[in-house]
């Protein structure tokens, strides 16, 4: 590996540990799980917080799981995921799962993330864990911007960390600064093995058609990806069409009159 590549790694494991320590999200005597699905991000995610450990002056533990769920028709090298963690000496654990088939829908993608999620919480609380970490980035957090403004008429996205249960448990994500360009090129020169059969879902989601909306808006100008993040953390409420001063004992909902 040449030092140009090199210091590229170095420069996106950096970053990473930048948006930790801003945000804090890795503590003294921290027991971290790492949601593992086996795309990049979270091959990533676990390389970075594994490789942090040997440097870091904090001291942390690393669980690291992938669960697979059996109403879901896609496939991963179960051993190539095991030995990935063998060799940054982190612990694997794998499970089967699976949601009640009268929930299904034509893409199921909901119930399959709340039985992920649920399952995590369970494998959490088993194993000690005060965190859960996921590998959700900038772009996912854009995306989720756009959809709950569109599908929900709220301005709200994936926060770098947050509480669950009444503390009990706090959810962070450490890669939530990068964006998918850097995560691709972060893998592509890894050498990461990919899903041996992709989710039949992965192309029809409504994340996707939003995704391409992003992408259409970033054609017209190409920082647009980067100023579209720092807005959720620049907004000026005195010049949006409501802000809560207007609040008062109106109602300033805007409705559409039904034709």
């Amino acid at each position: 590996m040449d030092k140009k590549t090199k210091a590229y790694l170095e420069k996106i494991r950096h970053s990473v540990g930048s948006t930790i320590e801003t945000f804090g999200l890795i503590e003294e005597g921290d027991t971290i799980l790492i949601g593992l699905s086996g795309g990049k991000d979270s091959l990533i995610l676990t390389e970075i917080l594994s490789m942090r450990r040997r440097y870091s002056p904090v001291n942390y533990s690393l669980v690291v799981a992938h669960i697979k769920v059996q109403n879901i028709p896609y496939l991963v090298d179960v051993e190539y995921l095991r030995e990935f963690c063998k060799k940054l000496n982190v612990t694997f654990i794998y499970k089967e799962i699976a949601f009640e088939e009268d929930k299904q829908t034509e893409s199921p993608c909901f119930f399959c993330a709340w039985s992920r999620r649920k399952e995590l919480f369970q494998l959490a609380r088993e194993n000690n864990c005060n965190k859960i970490a996921t590998g959700h980035h900038a772009d996912d957090a854009i995306e989720t911007l756009f959809m709950n403004m569109a599908m929900h008429g709220k301005m709200s996205s994936l926060p770098a960390c947050f509480p669950l249960f009444d503390g009990e448990l706090q959810f962070v994500r450490p890669l939530i600064q990068m964006f998918e360009s850097d995560m691709l090129k972060y893998a592509e020169i890894q050498s990461y093995s990919k899903l041996k059969t992709p989710c039949p879902y992965d192309h029809v989601t409504r994340r996707k058609q939003f995704r391409e909306i992003i992408d259409s808006i970033e054609a017209i100008h190409p920082h647009a990806k980067i100023n579209l993040f720092n807005s959720m953390s620049n907004f000026i409420p005195e010049y949006l069409p409501i802000h809560f001063s207007l609040k008062k004992d109106v109602n300033t909902k805007f409705h559409l009159e039904k034709p």
